[in-house]
């Protein structure tokens, strides 16, 4: 074979050679890009979940709240004029159940065991 030929084939070499040299250098920086992505995207989600509890929370601690207005005027303990007056537990029972299954007691405050 001529030596043009093995010239020719060693800088085909070299040059292919610089570039996955080229791309390996900017691997890193593409791999750090995504992950800083990810963790971004990855923390707006977790944000967005923890306002939502958050809120979900407020609702149910001003629920219970009520409840226990509620039910305290039941009781004939509640000698606030502004708590509301029931004729029976018929109504309350069902809401405080509900809320007793969607919120465990020791997220209560002021819960017994708190």
């Amino acid at each position: 074979m001529e030596e043009s030929f093995w010239i020719a084939l060693q800088e085909a070499t070299r040059a292919e050679t610089e570039r996955v040299r080229a791309d390996v250098d900017k691997m890193p920086a593409q791999f750090r890009a995504v992950a800083a992505r990810e963790r971004d995207e990855m923390r707006a989600d977790l944000r967005a979940r923890a306002e939502r509890a958050e809120q979900e929370a407020g609702a149910y601690r001003a629920e219970l709240s009520e409840l226990h207005a509620e039910l305290g005027t039941l009781r004939g303990r509640g000698d606030d004029a502004s708590a509301p007056r029931l004729s029976s537990a018929a109504d309350t029972l069902p809401r405080l159940r509900r809320l007793m299954q969607a919120v465990p007691p020791r997220c209560v405050a002021g819960w017994p065991d708190s």
